[in-house]
């Protein structure tokens, strides 16, 4: 950081480490009068500020406890990044807002926020147009011991604003612990307040009618074992759908390969759940919606399958050799040249007559109420009973089918139990809150590491056959030799990769159908007395 001024501003930059709120100025302006009764206060001139609130769509720094702020000084976009209620910080300074963690400048921001965002971009969340009324704390020799300010101010998001509850932040100075512990117990012990964590993050979004966490990809339900089981349904395809409305623009702007990601996984559960929850919805609804939703996972698939070959580029090239990796810098031009081409094709379905249809229809069907006597068979049970059919039902396939591969089976048919076992875990999903949850959640851990063994099988070989296909594309269009041959290389170790987990599979599918996890299963999801029998 060149710019004397912006290090001087940057030396003299401070946080709270305690904040409080209160439901209104004149509470806080008590607690002051409390503090002046207690200690000698000073007050200082008001500062006007305005400062943006950076995260992840799906909320990784606030899940991580940190929060990431920008203020315009001296011409450059400043960072801080606060972990907790302030107890760490850094500052940083760029040309323009950050997208990537490769877009920060190199440092302890950096370090910190790429093992957390990943392959995420940073959004602006929420932005204040504040004003600190400061105050200074002073000892007998009149030094300031403390520093504290009561915050007001405006908060804007989108198209919405609303002034934030007002806060009382405490700020520390070196050398007087003692004198800040003296305050910040004055204020809870004396005065009745609390502290807040991340509090003009919370007091902002308050503003404008967010939360912290506000979305998450997945399934997080409350249904009643009693609940009727076509009312059920509709209520875990509304909140699938929700994931999808959600995601909808973020992959038209291809802001991040994630938000694709999350909406093909709530297509993909959508499929699911209208496969597996049997003798629930009408009968035409039904054959209709399933027909749209696998188109709409066709027409998603080829860009996510490319965003996945970039993502992973980076660890293809730690296969090779170190003076062998730049030869797979022309696969790395020709998979995002090809993924604009598919990115293309996709916004063009996703902005399509038949996609707004889709959707619309689908979201008029499951706000319509369910007929008080459907003629579907199941619909009027209890979830609870359909929902321990279904999943007894999906997992005797597995285990049944599962038990008779052995060395000797085509690898299709380890495909085909991948395929079961992540309709399994869309089940034990869906229908979480029905079961105790520590049972559920220790069946739940024992199914992924089935499936991660089946997963990353089938992405052994479904990498192999694209990256053949890519050679031959690339190889047409005068690829260099070198580029064709470190990708032949590349197919050798994915090959040994798939080898390797294919080895793995009998111990993680005895380990998953141990005696332990069946007798869970028979307990959890028992059929009851005089209850129907499934195939």
């Amino acid at each position: 950081m060149s710019d004397p001024t912006l290090r001087a501003v940057l030396r003299r930059t401070v946080i709270p480490e305690a904040a409080y709120r209160a439901e209104s100025a004149e509470a806080l302006e008590a607690a002051l009068h409390s503090l002046g009764s207690r200690f000698r206060l000073v007050a200082d001139e008001p500062q006007s500020d305005e400062m943006r609130f950076f995260d992840t769509f799906d909320w990784r720094l606030h899940r991580a406890g940190l929060t990431l702020t920008s203020r315009l000084l001296a011409r450059k976009t400043v960072l801080h990044l606060h972990r907790g209620a302030g107890c760490e910080f850094s500052a940083a300074s760029l040309s323009g807002n950050p997208v990537f963690a490769a877009d920060l400048p190199e440092g302890a921001i950096r370090e910190t926020l790429t093992p957390v965002l990943e392959m995420r971009a940073l959004m602006p969340v929420v932005s204040l147009a504040k004003r600190d009324q400061r105050h200074g704390v002073l000892d007998s020799r009149e030094k300031t011991v403390v520093r504290l300010s009561l915050r007001t101010g405006e908060a804007s998001a989108g198209e919405t604003t609303g002034a934030i509850p007002p806060l009382l932040l405490l700020f520390p100075i070196r050398g007087y612990d003692k004198q800040f512990a003296a305050v910040r117990a004055h204020l809870e012990d004396e005065v009745g307040l609390a502290r807040s964590r991340q509090a003009t993050l919370a007091a902002a979004l308050e503003a404008v009618n967010r939360r912290p966490g506000d979305y998450t990809g997945k399934v997080n339900l409350k249904l009643s074992p009693g609940q009727r089981a076509d009312e059920a349904a509709r209520t875990i395809f509304r909140a699938l759908l929700d994931t999808i409305r959600r995601n909808e623009q973020g992959t038209i702007a291809d802001t991040d390969s994630e938000f694709l990601h999350d909406f093909r996984v709530a297509v993909r559960r959508t499929r699911s759940a209208l496969s597996q929850i049997r003798e629930v919805l009408p009968a035409e609804e039904l054959r209709r919606f399933k027909e749209g939703f696998r188109w709409l996972g066709q027409v998603t698939g080829p860009t996510r399958d490319l965003d996945v070959y970039l993502l992973k580029l980076p660890g293809y090239a730690e296969f090779l050799p170190s003076g062998a990796r730049g030869d797979l810098d022309p696969l790395g031009e020709f998979l995002a040249r090809t993924q604009r081409e598919e990115h293309g094709k996709l916004v063009r379905a996703l902005t399509s007559e038949r996609y707004r249809e889709l959707i619309a229809e689908w979201r008029d069907f499951l706000a319509s109420p369910p007929p008080p006597r459907p003629a579907v068979i199941s619909a009027a049970r209890p979830i609870a009973e359909v929902a321990s059919e279904s999943i007894r039902r999906c997992w005797r396939r597995l285990c049944g089918k599962g038990a008779r591969i052995d060395d000797n089976s085509p690898n299709e048919l380890l495909h085909l139990r991948r395929i079961d076992a992540k309709k399994l875990r869309y089940l034990l999903t869906f229908f979480r809150s029905l079961y105790p949850e520590k049972a559920i959640d220790a069946l739940i851990g024992s199914l992924k590491k089935l499936q991660e063994n089946l997963g990353d099988f089938n992405d052994y070989g479904v990498q192999q056959a694209a990256m053949k296909e890519f050679a031959e594309r690339m190889l047409a269009d005068g690829a260099p030799v070198t580029t064709i041959m470190a990708m032949g290389r590349l197919v050798e170790r994915l090959e040994a990769g798939e080898a390797k987990e294919r080895s793995r599979f009998r111990g993680r599918f005895a380990e998953f159908t141990a005696r332990e996890n069946r007798e869970l299963f028979r307990v959890l999801f028992k059929r009851p007395a005089g209850g129907r029998r499934i195939s």
